[in-house]
């Protein structure tokens, strides 16, 4: 078994497992004590605000990426969906990470990217 196998038992240990509560109350003392608060929050969110397209990941895989790890900021303690980034920022952060050539081709087209929906990047 890892770490973090054993992190969640230490979470775990002591709750009543009959109990459906039970789990978020271990879910809670994991996430403390991986630190996933809201400044780790914060920190994932600008990290997100400044990722790069890595060159072997197409524009539709690097949208599903960043739309996936959007739905995990409520995740974070303390967060909800109101943390979330915008289908706009989202937008715009795909817009940013994309390499000079896409973004010539892309204007080059006639189009602009507040026009247009994520599914059409």
């Amino acid at each position: 078994t890892g770490a973090a196998v054993n992190q969640w038992q230490v979470a775990c240990y002591g709750l009543d497992h009959d109990d459906p509560d039970s789990f978020k109350d271990a879910l809670d003392k994991w996430k403390k004590k991986k630190n996933l608060n809201f400044t780790a929050m914060k920190d994932q969110l600008n990290y997100l605000r400044n990722v790069r397209k890595p060159r072997e990941m197409t524009p539709e895989e690097m949208i599903t990426r960043l739309q996936y790890m959007n739905l995990m900021i409520p995740e974070f303690i303390d967060a909800t969906d109101a943390d979330m980034l915008s289908d706009e920022e989202i937008k715009d952060i795909i817009y940013r990470a994309m390499p000079a050539g896409w973004k010539t081709n892309f204007v080059n087209s006639g189009k602009e990217i507040h026009e247009e929906s994520l599914e059409s990047i």
